[in-house]
C-alpha cells in the first residue's frame, strides 16, 4: 500500500486493514494525512479519482496538494484524511477507533 512519509503508521496499519476488509487491491490506492481537524459538518476524508490533476480544496493544501499530483501518485486512487480528531466527539472516536476484531487483525492477533 502506498501513502505519504507523513502519515501515522497507526492511520496507515488502518487504512491498510480498511482495504483488505473491502476487497480492494491496496496497491491502487494513496493515502494522504492532512494536518488539522474537520470544522462542524465538513468532511473529514475525500477520495480523488485516479488521472486527475486536483485542485486546492479545504483538504489538498500545499505540500498534501503538491504531493497529491505527483505523477506516480496521480494514477492511483487517492484518499485525503484529516489527522487531527476531536476527543470530545463520541462519533469522531467511534469512526476513527477500530473494533476489537480490527485492532487484532492490525496487531497480527488471532
Amino acid at each position: 500500500m502506498s501513502a505519504s512519509d507523513s502519515a501515522d503508521p497507526f492511520l496507515v496499519s488502518a487504512w491498510g486493514v480498511a482495504l483488505d476488509d473491502a476487497g480492494l487491491d491496496s496497491d491502487d490506492f494513496y493515502l494522504l494525512p492532512c494536518r488539522g481537524r474537520a470544522v462542524d459538518l465538513s468532511p473529514r476524508a475525500a477520495w480523488y479519482p485516479p488521472g486527475w490533476v486536483l485542485p486546492q480544496e479545504d483538504l489538498l493544501v500545499r505540500d498534501v496538494l503538491d504531493e497529491a499530483n505527483e505523477p506516480s501518485h496521480r494514477e492511483k486512487h487517492r484518499v485525503a484524511i484529516f489527522e487531527d480528531v476531536n476527543e470530545d466527539d463520541p462519533v469522531e472516536i467511534a469512526i476513527v477507533t477500530p473494533s476489537s476484531d480490527t485492532r487484532s487483525s492490525m496487531l497480527g492477533s488471532t
